[in-house]
Order: structure tokens, then C-alpha cells, then sequence
């Protein structure tokens, strides 16, 4: 489903000799960052994390913990009072569908699984016309459990895409800004720029510098492909004039800037994962619905 030769492109994945995939290092980090904040997302809702095998059994009445194999989130919830446990299925699948929406841009359908006669709920996310479940929740005798699905995140890459290449929300894209320098910059530039990304780190905004020996056009072109969010190009005249051109991903707007504009930079990354999740969400409500797989 996902574009493998893009993948390639990039350079986030390679092929062996059996050509299995082997995924790198940026890719592992956008899967790392969707992750950490899901798990920020549960702890918030009051979960402990453990470290545990899948088949471990807790034996307390009342319990509400999660954790994390690397392949999906799992949440495990008891408590004596049924009509509470009940009640939290529908939390945790209320919890996923915020997480799909506020995290990764995504719209998803979310319920009771129809064909089960059981208690299982689900998310599903709808691609290219088929829909792909990356949750599911079964409540029984007052004890709840929810599995997330971490390969969420090749469904996203294949939502957010244009024909240029990936487009990644903000909030887990492994870098937010980055700054492009042209080639063989001076050494004073190059600690100015540094500066820069010490100074949008203050503000809680991931910033990366590629002075490689690649063009302008090359670089563009290279961190377009990948997602970033902003990019900034940056020649020496720019440095001596504090004056910048930053091109927004999204899409592909061109604005000028000075340092002056870095503290709104938070205010753009918010408006561009909610534009985002409204043009995802509007391609979502225009497809013809067939064959739901559950009730909303």
C-alpha cells in the first residue's frame, strides 16, 4: 500500500539481499515520536506503564495499567463496579479517535463492531477506498483491553502524501524546521544558524540544519519529499539582512521572515495539522461509504 520507492527515495528505508525491507533511523524516529506521545495521551488519562509480557495476567481486582511491545499500545482496565468498566471502553475508544485526530491528522470511524456479537469496539481508518482497523477494544465481566496498532503510522505517510511526497503533521514529524544553507557556507553562518535552533528548541520547536553539499533546488526538493513541515532557506545575504524566505510544506507557500518571526512558528505548525485534518476529513465525508465495518 505505502510507496516503497519513495520510502527508498529518502533514504528511510533500504531492501537486503532477500530484499526485506530494513527500516532507518528517520523513519524509526517518526514511529518513536507517535509512540511517546500516545503514551503521553494514556499516562494523562491516569494509566501506569509497565514493562510486561503480552500474556501476563494481573491478579488485582482493580487495576489500570498499559504497555507498550513495540508493535501496538495495549491498555488493561478492571474495576469491581461493572457499569464503570463499561463505561470505559468507551473512554479508551474515545481516547484512540482523539489521538487519530489531534496527533496524526486523521479521521477515523469509530464503534461497536457490527458482525461481532461480542463487546468489541474498534477505529478504522479508510484507505485509498478500504478500511484498515488500527484499534480494538473487548470489555467483559467488568475488565476492559484496548490495542493501538503502532503501523498506524504507514497509513498516515499513505493519507498525508501529495504527488511531491510525504506531508507529516507537526507533532511527530522527527523535525519541525529546517534550516537550508547554501553551499559551502562561511563557518559564522553556520554558528548562527545553530543558534537559531537553540533558539526555537527554547520555544519547544524540533529544528534540524542540512548544509550538504547538495543545491538549493536539490535540498528543497530532498526535505519536501520527507515531510518537514517549514524550511528555510538560508544564504549568507539573508544572514547580513535578517531576512528569510520560509516555505511551508503544507502547501508549498512561500512567506518572508526575519528571526523576529520564530515565536509564531508554534501558532503556523498548529494551523497547518488542523488544515490538515480538515482536508483529510472532507476527502473522508465526499467517498462513497460501503461495506462499514462498524456502527458509529
Amino acid at each position: 500500500m505505502l510507496n516503497k520507492n519513495l520510502l527508498l527515495d529518502i533514504n528511510w528505508i533500504k531492501e537486503d539481499k532477500n530484499q526485506r525491507l530494513i527500516y532507518l533511523p528517520p523513519f524509526y524516529k517518526l514511529y518513536e515520536n507517535i509512540s511517546n506521545l500516545l503514551s503521553q495521551k494514556i499516562e494523562n488519562e491516569g494509566y501506569q506503564r509497565v514493562y510486561l509480557d503480552e500474556d501476563f495476567l494481573f491478579e488485582n481486582e482493580e487495576y489500570s495499567y498499559y504497555f507498550n511491545n513495540k508493535k501496538y499500545v495495549e491498555l488493561r482496565y478492571r474495576n469491581s463496579n461493572f457499569e464503570l468498566s463499561k463505561h470505559k471502553t468507551l473512554d479508551m475508544l474515545s481516547l484512540f479517535e482523539n489521538f487519530l485526530h489531534e496527533q496524526l491528522a486523521l479521521s477515523c470511524l469509530s464503534g461497536k463492531i457490527v458482525s461481532n456479537k461480542d463487546s468489541k469496539f474498534a477505529n478504522y481508518i479508510k484507505v485509498n477506498g478500504e478500511y484498515f482497523k488500527v484499534s480494538e477494544l473487548s470489555y467483559e465481566e467488568g475488565k476492559v483491553e484496548g490495542k493501538f496498532n503502532l503501523d498506524v503510522v504507514n497509513y498516515m505517510l499513505d493519507i498525508h502524501k501529495d504527488e511531491i511526497g510525504f506531508v507529516t503533521p507537526n507533532k511527530v514529524s522527527f523535525a519541525q524546521v529546517c534550516f537550508l544553507m547554501e553551499n559551502n557556507p562561511f563557518a559564522k553562518d553556520i554558528k548562527i544558524v545553530k543558534s537559531y535552533i537553540d533558539e526555537l528548541a527554547n520555544l519547544g520547536i524540533r529544528a534540524i540544519l542540512d548544509d550538504s553539499n547538495l543545491t538549493m533546488k536539490e535540498k528543497i526538493e530532498k526535505k519536501s519529499k520527507e515531510g518537514i513541515p517549514l524550511l528555510i532557506e538560508v544564504y549568507h545575504k539573508n544572514i547580513e539582512k535578517n531576512r528569510y524566505t520560509l516555505i511551508i510544506r503544507y502547501n508549498n507557500e512561500k512567506r518572508k521572515i526575519s528571526i523576529e518571526d520564530f515565536k509564531t512558528f508554534k501558532n503556523i505548525l498548529f494551523d497547518l495539522d488542523h488544515k490538515m485534518y480538515q482536508t483529510q476529513f472532507k476527502k473522508y465525508l465526499a467517498s462513497e461509504e460501503k461495506n462499514i465495518p462498524c456502527c458509529m
